[in-house]
């Protein structure tokens, strides 16, 4: 029996998908399906009810399923372990998941970094919602995720990351275009593209309004960031969003940002772990890699005249 085909396993029942897991691990669908079907003819029993959509376990591949998952975080554990004794190089597998609005060019870099300086660790990294970040993590589907308004639990251990300021963005052509600064009663009766309810960024950005006693009128809601940026850029209304969320559209002059006089509004982002499960080292390098690129960023910036952030003359990333 072939460890690899253990894998390919687990990740069928975690997708519940054939063709997603054979994309996951660079093989076609019926390769995935040669391995499961090798398992079976080995365990002379079957894993897996084919005839639900989506595909379920049978009994004996819940047992089989439930033990492997153990098996394989241990053998994970021990080469890492025996990696550090016998040398320098890193491999492994690192799964991350991570909410859209972390910055899908921001993750990307980190990740395409991470690989160069670890050539032999094989990352896998999924966007999804928060929810499914939570029930991913419990799951052991994923090693690390990323994630806004991160809740500490007895379950989950989370790392504070950074605290992404707030900011106004408009399209070229809002009248508030030409204001790289705008107390905040300015936002009375503007109309507002925002998350849906469901967020908490949401609740955050309605609570903050409310504070204040601004009343502004919401015209599209959305669950991801980059339709919120799609609908601002135009011109159907003006949006509140973290910082490292809209800097390359600010880069591209797509859109304008406007910074709001005493505003306190910030987004926290946490690095969320199962709590008990052994850290190998590529989690605890990329944990470090994000949480040292951050340090080193200057927290004190001002708004250029053409209203990006700029910390002691350099632009924030």
């Amino acid at each position: 029996m072939h460890l690899r085909n253990v894998e390919i396993f687990c990740d069928v029942v975690a997708m519940r998908s054939f063709s997603q897991a054979g994309a996951k691990n660079d093989i076609s669908q019926p390769a995935v399906s040669q391995a499961i079907n090798h398992l079976e003819k080995h365990l002379g029993t079957k894993l897996l009810d084919r005839n639900k959509r989506p595909i379920e376990l049978t009994r004996a591949g819940e047992v089989y399923y439930r033990n492997c998952k153990q098996i394989l975080a241990q053998f994970r554990t021990v080469e890492d372990e025996v990696q550090k004794l016998g040398q320098k190089k890193v491999a492994g597998r690192l799964r991350l998941c991570s909410i859209y609005s972390a910055g899908l060019l921001q993750m990307n870099q980190y990740v395409r970094e991470f690989e160069q300086n670890y050539p032999d660790v094989e990352i896998d990294l999924s966007y999804m919602h928060p929810e499914e970040i939570y029930e991913s993590i419990s799951a052991e589907h994923y090693d690390l995720g990323i994630i806004s308004y991160p809740k500490g639990t007895s379950e989950f251990e989370i790392t504070h990351w950074q605290d992404q300021k707030m900011v106004l963005v408009t399209s070229n052509e809002h009248h508030l275009a030409v204001k790289p600064v705008a107390d905040g009663e300015l936002l009375h009766g503007e109309k507002l593209v925002t998350f849906t309810p469901n967020l908490v960024i949401r609740k955050k950005i309605d609570n903050w309004l409310k504070k204040l006693g601004i009343t502004m009128e919401v015209v599209y809601e959305f669950d991801n960031v980059e339709y919120v940026k799609r609908c601002v850029e135009i011109n159907n209304g003006i949006a509140i969003l973290p910082y490292p969320t809209v800097v390359r559209e600010l880069e591209l002059r797509t859109l304008k940002m406007v910074e709001i006089n005493n505003c306190d509004l910030v987004r926290p982002m946490g690095l969320i772990r199962k709590r008990g499960r052994a850290e190998t080292m590529p989690i605890k390098l990329f944990i470090d890699r994000l949480i040292n690129e951050h340090a080193a960023v200057p927290t004190q910036h001002h708004t250029s005249h053409d209203g990006s952030f700029v910390n002691n003359g350099v632009c924030e990333t």
